[in-house]
């Protein structure tokens, strides 16, 4: 009873920093987006980001993610508050910007500072801050209907904390950069939760139940990760020594995610009841919706060999599906019969994302094999594509619409099979026991489900 109140107790305190959290954000980012821009994101050690638009002066001009800030206008700014000022004393001249590669050359630019876009706000910022809260609100939400007390919505509440801080500070991280390590601990955080929600919910796997320590382990990797990966950033030892800590985190997370899902279908599989197979079904039809296009639209063609920009106003949207629907099945309400529509929306999806993964396909194989770059835009890859598309767009519709039924969707029952079966049963045995007991039989094999299940 009293570890209950105290985790009640510490849950309330990360809330209540969360809001603290979601409250200041929205400041550091309008003050930033006043003053002059570079055209360049600097996450901790002056270090360039990834992040790049048209327009931004410092980017066009040829710097490159991991180069390193060393000078503007001659003097060094060790913080963002003291980039800000330099910038502020004379915000319509040209700025003389110094850089270092990674090679550890140095090379000068000189730029004109701009005036930030309201669309670069909208998508490096806004965006971002809805996913994170989003997922707080789901958390929250589930957390309280749920009485308070279930291991499950404690480490829902926790995934939902964790990417509220992530899309909230996810500008601020390169850019005021007032909560970067708190940003680095959330990663670590929305690891540790996913892969502890794999193992507990719907309800907590057989081995888990034995062994319940085995629930430290996802936890310590997260702590042991959180550790090191904020000491980098308190105490750096060398200029890029925090991106392996964060790569480790995204891989991390990945990881949890996939546990997770993985655990979805094998209790789908096995022994679950009819509720929950449909639970898993909604969770499982939103992580599709989800994450296929960062899936497909980014890491699929980068395993391919070909490497496209970060596009956070198409990946970041659509996260939003995923905690919503996670929350609808933890809280266990009443569900809707929607398998046609989770059937036939998962079937175009799965479609779509096999439509262009062969499309990146097919531009990997013609660029090995004319020992050439091939552009997207190229007119033979656009005509072999829709040529393939004719012939090969219903065959793969069919096929996948088959596996979705077979995996997640009981067979059509074969009632002429099974009513001749009842037909001959009735016949030998013709008491009212025997009958009824054929009926169960005849009603199990339609309905083609066991009886045991999870209990909810």
């Amino acid at each position: 009873m009293k570890f209950k109140k105290v985790s009640r107790m510490l849950l309330g305190l990360i809330g209540i920093a969360v809001l603290g959290v979601m409250i200041a954000a929205p400041i550091w980012a309008y003050g930033w987006y006043r003053q002059p821009f570079l055209g360049v994101f600097l996450e901790p050690n002056n270090v360039v980001s990834q992040m790049k638009e048209e327009g931004w002066p410092v980017r066009e001009a040829g710097v490159e993610r991991h180069d390193h800030l060393l000078s503007v206008n001659g003097q060094e700014p060790d913080t963002p508050h003291e980039l800000g000022t330099i910038l502020q004393s004379n915000p319509n001249a040209p700025v003389a910007l110094t850089f270092e590669r990674q090679d550890t050359s140095s090379y000068t630019i000189t730029v004109q500072p701009v005036r930030m876009k309201l669309r670069d706000l909208l998508t490096y910022f806004i965006l971002p801050y809805v996913v994170g809260a989003v997922f707080f609100i789901s958390g929250v939400w589930v957390y309280w209907v749920s009485g308070q007390n279930h291991q499950q919505a404690n480490t829902f509440f926790l995934l939902g904390a964790a990417t509220a801080v992530f899309g909230a500070t996810f500008f601020d991280m390169q850019t005021t950069r007032h909560l970067v390590a708190l940003w680095t601990l959330s990663i670590s955080v929305m690891g540790g939760a996913s892969l502890d929600l794999a193992l507990t919910f719907p309800r907590k796997f057989s081995f888990i139940k034995k062994y319940p320590k085995i629930r430290l382990i996802p936890i310590g990797i997260a702590a042991l990760l959180a550790i090191f990966s904020i000491k980098e950033i308190l105490v750096p030892s060398g200029t890029l020594g925090y991106i392996p800590y964060w790569r480790w985190g995204y891989n991390l997370i990945g990881v949890g995610l996939l546990a997770f899902l993985g655990g979805l279908l094998v209790r789908l599989q096995v022994d679950s009841t009819p509720q929950t197979r449909q639970q898993g079904r909604i969770i499982i039809f939103g992580a599709a919706i989800a994450f296929s296009p960062v899936l497909f639209l980014y890491l699929v063609p980068a395993l391919l060999g070909q490497i496209l920009a970060f596009q956070v106003a198409v990946f970041f949207p659509p996260l939003v599906i995923f905690p919503i629907t996670v929350a609808y099945s933890i809280v266990r309400f009443r569900l809707l019969d929607v398998d046609r529509f989770l059937s036939n929306a998962l079937t175009y999806v799965l479609t779509t994302a096999g439509a262009v993964t062969v499309f990146y396909l097919l531009l990997t194989l013609l660029s090995f094999a004319l020992q050439s770059q091939i552009e997207s835009d190229n007119p033979l890859l656009i005509a072999l594509y829709l040529v393939i598309l004719v012939f090969a767009l219903n065959p793969l519709r069919d096929i996948v619409q088959r596996g979705i039924n077979r995996a997640f969707y009981r067979v059509k029952a074969d009632y002429q099979n099974i009513l001749g079966a009842m037909s001959q049963g009735l016949a030998t045995t013709p008491d009212l026991e025997n009958t009824l007991e054929l009926l169960n039989e005849a009603l199990t094999s339609a309905l083609n489900r066991p009886t045991s299940g999870f209990p909810l």
